[in-house]
């Protein structure tokens, strides 16, 4: 039984219990009832889901609908026109009734003219006046492209992104020249490898013969193809100032010239108008170029280069183009990059190329760095080149500012790991340097060059900052740019050193005397003698000594008899076993600080007297002169330096 009480089922529904019970017998009858239809709290009449399931098979059997698909083969029969032939996951009913039934060949080129395609893929290719499909909700997929290569798709591409934004190119090869416009994205169905012998991509993907330009475009991404524009010359890129927010994923390239070209040929020299380019997962094989940046903010991640024969990675300033178009190369970033077989593997260099002067104000790349964990193998030259090789004639080199190695593996490099010429600031903040004949070269026109302690390295240690340095040359200057903290002499024939090169701005270094043979000038004064140890701190363009601990040691040093002996001071005490007349004993206060005291001790082992004929540089004042020692006697003349003279304390004899 019913209620049906009326009650109104608007605003908020019915509270009444009687109106509940009516509705759960209801639904019941919708559920469950055999019934078409059945009557709500309402009178109205709804259908049952019995009810349903018929209105949808009658339609079915109405529209001549088959489930049951004759699988397409030689020898089968097809008996009525709904009946439905599945060849390659396609759909095909008879065309004509007249043919029916009709007897399958099995040869596609005899049977195709009978039947009609009337799957989902003949649909899709109706769709969109026939040649687009909308794909994961907004991607669009041309179906009426050549992608045998043979026919030049260049108008067509383009025309999909001018109308649809983002397009999906279709597995296979295609033929085409495009520049992507602004705020577009254009996909493939995934990239491949080629084979480095014999040049082929390997199948699957999508493969561009051709180029993928950006240039003036803004807002636009590129992924899952290669590009394979070694007939062109350029693969992909972008050359204009209004280039940028450029973003590639998985895009591998083949070129005889740039696989990756980024340029701003501007008309101003800060080169801040275009860039903001990202390049992540991409492959460059072949050319002379692999990844060129000339822009602002170009990034590469995880980007390998093959067999270039010039450069796998580069970052350029110049006017190439013209003497006052400009490209900047400024805060490019390469991170986990590297590659096989190229010649060399980054390169960052300046100038101006029309003229030997910079006469027309090239600015150079500013904030390059290389991090991560990449490496190159069989490299052909070096890791990394920072500037040019001398000699350079008819154009400006250019100083780069602010290059920063941040890790990566510099082994097997055949020249050097890393070199600077025409570089400002550099720094080598990490990474892992072997088997290269010199590690970190600093050549021409480095200023300010720092090599950090986590810097590592196997066998020889050219180019690394070295804890500290044993010199022992004879060598009257010395280049201390290759040592971290401490140089020490150890020369063991007369060496006066007048010159510690230093290409840094300012740096600080200790300087310890071990020897007896070493005179170092600093800031015109002379230190010299065993155990002299300076703290010099260097502003560019002088040393200053800033601290001495000890310039003189407290001990006793024995001096060599001679018939002439002149000395600077080796300690604060010094000894002479005098065998026979002495002319002269001369000592140099050239290395003391003011205040220290010495003394000279001489004993006369000989059986006879012996005379001093003088003693230059000493100030007796009230103490008479020593002149003669009495046979086995011994006398010592103690002495206070004031800063210029020595000025004896006292003479006493034993």
């Amino acid at each position: 039984m019913r209620y049906n009480t009326g009650n109104p089922v608007e605003p908020n529904g019915s509270d009444d219990p009687r109106d509940a019970y009516d509705n759960f017998a209801n639904m019941d009858l919708g559920v469950n009832s055999k019934n078409p239809s059945w009557i709500d709290r309402e009178g109205e009449f709804r259908k049952t889901w019995w009810g349903m399931e018929q209105q949808v098979s009658n339609y079915l059997f109405a529209s001549g609908y088959e489930s049951v698909y004759v699988t397409y083969g030689a020898g089968m029969i097809v008996q009525r026109q709904t009946q439905l032939v599945q060849r390659n996951g396609e759909l095909y009913r008879v065309i004509n009734s007249a043919d029916l039934p009709l007897t399958l060949t099995g040869t596609w080129a005899t049977d195709a003219p009978k039947l009609q395609a009337v799957g989902d893929q003949a649909l899709r290719q109706q769709l969109g006046e026939g040649f687009r499909q909308k794909l994961d909700a907004s991607w669009y997929q041309p179906n009426d492209l050549d992608m045998s290569g043979g026919t030049d798709e260049s108008a067509k591409v383009t025309a999909y992104l001018n109308l649809y934004k983002r397009v999906r190119l279709p597995a296979g090869t295609i033929k085409m020249n495009i520049v992507v416009p602004s705020w577009c994205a254009l996909t493939g169905a995934g990239r491949t490898l080629l084979n480095r012998t014999s040049k082929v991509w390997l199948p699957g993907g999508t493969t561009v013969f051709g180029s993928i330009f950006f240039t003036g475009s803004q807002g636009c991404t590129l992924s899952r193809m290669n590009v394979d524009g070694y007939v062109n010359g350029n693969a992909v890129g972008g050359v204009s100032s209004t280039t940028r927010f450029i973003r590639l994923d998985e895009v591998n390239t083949r070129a005889s010239d740039h696989n990756q070209l980024w340029e701003q040929n501007g008309t101003t020299t800060t080169g801040d108008a275009g860039g903001d380019i990202h390049v992540e997962n991409c492959y460059a094989y072949d050319g002379p170029n692999g990844f060129v940046t000339k822009m602002l903010r170009a990034t590469f991640v995880n980007c390998l280069a093959f067999d270039t024969t010039v450069q796998a990675f580069v970052a350029v300033s110049d006017n190439i183009n013209g003497p006052t178009t400009y490209s900047r190369a400024q805060q490019s970033r390469f991170i986990n990059c590297g590659g096989d077989g190229n010649h060399q593997g980054l390169t960052v260099y300046s100038r101006d190329a029309f003229s030997t002067n910079n006469a027309n104000n090239v600015n150079g790349t500013k904030g390059t760095y290389w991090g991560g964990n990449g490496k190159f193998t069989n490299i052909g030259n070096c890791n990394i080149h920072v500037g040019h090789y001398r000699p350079v004639s008819g154009f400006t080199p250019l100083f780069n500012e602010e290059v920063v190695i941040d890790g990566g593996d510099f082994s097997g490099s055949p020249l050097f790991g890393i070199r600077f010429d025409d570089a400002a600031r550099p720094r080598v903040l990490s990474g892992h340097f072997a088997n290269c004949p010199n590690h970190i070269v600093f050549g021409v026109n480095c200023v300010d060059p720092y090599v950090s302690d986590e810097v590592s390295y196997f066998g020889a240690v050219n180019g690394i900052l070295r804890p500290q340095a044993i010199e022992s040359s004879g060598a009257s200057a010395i280049n201390v740019d290759d040592i971290r903290k401490i140089l020490i002499f150890r020369n063991t024939v007369s060496t006066q050193v007048n010159v510690l090169v230093s290409s840094a701005a300012q740096r600080v270094l200790k300087v310890l005397i071990d020897d007896a043979f070493t005179t170092l000038t600093i800031d015109s004064k002379v230190y010299t003698g065993r155990g002299v140890c300076l703290d010099l701190s260097y502003n560019g363009s002088a040393w200053t000594v800033v601290g001495a601990s000890s310039k003189v040691s407290p001990g006793e040093v024995t001096l060599p008899f001679a018939t002439t002996i002149s000395f600077t001071w080796p300690s604060a005490a010094v000894y002479i076993a005098a065998s026979g007349n002495i002319a002269s004993i001369s000592p140099s206060g050239s290395n003391l600080p003011i205040g220290q005291r010495l003394a000279v001790r001489i004993r006369n082992i000989s059986a006879v007297a012996v005379t001093i004929g003088s003693w230059p540089g000493l100030i007796w004042g009230g103490v008479a002169p020593v002149t003669s020692l009495a046979a086995s006697q011994t006398v010592v003349v103690e002495i206070y330096f004031d800063g210029t003279n020595h000025l004896v304390v006292a003479g006493n004899r034993f």
